[in-house]
């Protein structure tokens, strides 16, 4: 998340209470004086009005997520991860599902977007689906999650909002080009989770990549006293994923992308539970997306910024 100290927040914020300035002074205990001054960290957005722009100024409702977050709370799944946003519902009526209501809408009246990209589509049912747990935690930078707008931006089926996944970027080096990897791996107890994941990267002057492997294994969840196991609810998961930046110029750069992610027999829980169901279940439950993205600047006055993207994505849902 880019943050920066605005000095027009802060005065415009002053204005808006009589007596109160940029900076004050006031008498020190020791006869001398000290100041004090009001300052805002303003973020940077770029979902509501699809380009960037500090959320102060946004006339929106907008609720941002950092990689931080992930990072140090670690969710399992990436619906997991939008219960810390204000104002969005998770329905999860099974570990592998996950469907963001967004002011009261989800399915196909609520967006997802990945960097930019619809992960909605025709077949998009009514209602809650599964389709945000096929991406990986492990790859997100940010989410963005406009409430109660987007129909304008991006169409009719941004009734309730736009849930947007921005992925993590490689970054260009400043000073000496390097490498960089990160392993990790976690466990829970009663087995209801190992997770291991590789990741690794390089940064250039004028070429960076960063690229992961992540192997899940979730058991069956575990609840309280008056729950007990919930079986069937455990699956299996892997996934891949690689992102390369090219500076062609000054004014040109190139992004390549692809990111992989399968699932294989996750149950739906509430069937076999409360619907009498011998057997219903996910497999595969799978999603692909590759794209191409070129962004050019210049000084023009008629043409400042210009991004051309071409992607392709699969999402193959088997059902049992």
């Amino acid at each position: 998340m880019q943050s920066r100290i605005s000095v027009t927040a802060t005065m415009l914020a002053c204005a808006a209470l009589p007596g109160i300035g940029l900076a004050q002074t006031a008498p020190a205990p020791d006869g001398g004086e000290f100041s004090s001054s009001t300052q805002f960290l303003s973020a940077v957005v770029v979902t509501a009005l699809r380009h960037e722009k500090e959320n102060l100024y946004v006339p929106y409702s907008i609720s941002t997520v950092s990689s931080d977050y992930v990072d140090d709370f670690g969710p399992r799944t990436t619906p997991d991860v939008l219960n810390a946003v204000n104002g969005a519902f998770i329905q999860k009526t099974n570990l592998g599902g996950g469907s963001a209501f967004v002011r009261g809408l989800t399915g196909n009246q609520s967006l997802t977007l990945i960097d930019g990209i619809r992960l909605n589509n025709a077949t998009f049912r009514y209602g809650p689906n599964q389709y945000l747990n096929t991406i990986d935690p492990f790859t997100i930078d940010r989410i963005e999650v406009a409430k109660g707008t987007g129909s304008v931006q991006y169409g009719t089926d941004a009734l309730g909002g736009t849930v947007q996944l921005l992925t993590r970027n490689p970054e260009f080096a400043t000073d000496q080009p390097g490498w960089n990897a990160k392993l990790l791996g976690r466990t829970m107890t009663h087995g209801m989770e190992q997770t291991l994941r590789g990741q690794a990267g390089y940064s250039g002057e004028r070429f960076a990549f960063i690229g992961g492997v992540s192997s899940k294994n979730f058991g069956d969840l575990i609840g309280g006293n008056d729950t007990g196991k919930q079986s069937p609810s455990g699956y299996d998961e892997w996934s891949a994923d690689l992102k390369t930046r090219f500076l062609l110029n000054p004014g040109a750069e190139l992004t390549l992308a692809g990111q992989f992610l399968r699932q294989e027999n996750v149950p739906v829980y509430h069937s076999v539970q409360l619907e009498n169901y011998a057997l219903r279940e996910m497999d595969p439950q799978q999603h692909a997306l590759t794209y191409a993205r070129l962004n050019l600047h210049s000084d023009s006055r008629w043409t400042q910024d210009v991004t051309l993207t071409a992607s392709w994505q699969q999402s193959l849902e088997g059902r049992n």
